[in-house]
């Protein structure tokens, strides 16, 4: 049956001709429930959730950076101070301290650099293949396509479920073609 409705009324009701549903579906992985699949955005939204907070946490560092000038009370008059690059200030009995703390520690760069990585692990891609360039010391055609045979296995099923796709859409678009040429509207397929 081909059916559209609300939750009120039944708006149409009539006969489904056709040998299939009339959409298709990709799906990248198979979800434990339910008909829809679980993409790959899914699989790396914890990933990209914390990686946005550190970057978020970074750029908000980043900003709040500065570099703090500390002398004795009373040795500067703050009227003559400025952020000018190179400026030349005279002191008279101690120079001032100039404290530059780093903006941010290197162990959250580093963490955000484990997450990234952890990321393509989890895509299945080595970060060398997603920007195009080949692994240093692969040179050849052979071990070029040896390489692309070690990471192309874990596409497998991703790849057979678009070439599936591919075939569900081609057949859509043929069914459609020849209701359209069936129908009384003047309407032909080539």
């Amino acid at each position: 049956r081909h059916v559209i409705c609300c939750s009120s009324c039944v708006l149409l009701d009539e006969e489904w001709d056709r040998p299939g549903f009339p959409f298709a579906m990709f799906r990248y992985s198979d979800a434990p429930l339910g008909f829809f699949g679980t993409g790959l955005v899914e699989e790396l939204k914890d990933i990209q959730v914390e990686v946005n907070f550190l970057l978020q946490k970074i750029q908000r560092l980043m900003t709040l950076y500065t570099t703090q000038l500390w002398t004795r009370k009373g040795n500067v008059n703050p009227a003559t101070m400025d952020n000018q690059d190179g400026a030349i200030h005279e002191y008279k009995t101690e120079p001032p301290i100039i404290l530059a703390p780093r903006a941010i520690d290197p162990a959250w760069t580093q963490h955000l650099d484990r997450l990234w990585a952890r990321g393509f692990e989890i895509a299945g891609l080595s970060q060398i293949s997603a920007t195009g360039k080949t692994s240093p010391g692969i040179d050849t055609g052979i071990s070029m396509r040896t390489q692309q045979d070690v990471e192309s296995q874990r596409f497998l099923s991703v790849q057979q479920a678009w070439e599936e796709f591919t075939i569900d859409v081609s057949n859509l678009i043929v069914n459609e073609a020849r209701s359209l040429s069936e129908s009384e509207d003047g309407f032909s397929a080539y």
